[in-house]
């Protein structure tokens, strides 16, 4: 599955829709049903958050932030007063509670006025997921590791 390997949030993608770290064959099919076109928004919402939700305390808080960040400048080498203009400039027209997190309602908020957003997928096809995950196996119920999908 090439477009996971070089996404920068793939090991939280692989967290999200496995189970102990355990694929399903279901989980791949949940997978790839949220990164389609047609999958419905909110529901591409739902899971973008808790993606980003690093810590999994049920907000993105700063720390989250900073991840985010970090990963999709693809660096550690960022200085510590960009990272914090980022961070709060993102909270700044995000949080409207002005805790320093952003929930879920906000999350969403945010993301509805980002079309951009809504276009996120992976370029699979039906086709494509039952030659890697069903084909190999021949039909059998598939658990695998994430080391063994990726």
């Amino acid at each position: 599955m090439p477009p996971l390997l070089v996404n920068p949030f793939r090991d939280r993608i692989c967290r999200v829709f496995s189970h102990n770290n355990v694929f399903s064959f279901e989980d791949v099919l949940g997978m790839a049903s949220v990164f389609s076109e047609q999958a419905c928004p909110s529901l591409k919402i739902e899971y973008a958050f808790r993606i980003y939700d690093f810590n999994e305390n049920g907000f993105i808080d700063e720390d989250d932030l900073q991840k985010i960040v970090l990963r999709l400048l693809n660096s550690d080498d960022v200085s510590e007063d960009l990272l914090m203009d980022v961070t709060h400039h993102v909270l700044s027209e995000s949080d409207l509670d002005n805790d320093n997190m952003l929930s879920f309602s906000e999350f969403e908020h945010a993301m509805a006025k980002s079309p951009d957003f809504m276009k996120l997928t992976f370029p699979w096809t039906h086709k494509t997921l039952i030659q890697v995950i069903w084909e190999p196996y021949q039909g059998s119920v598939v658990l695998t590791t994430l080391e063994q999908l990726f």
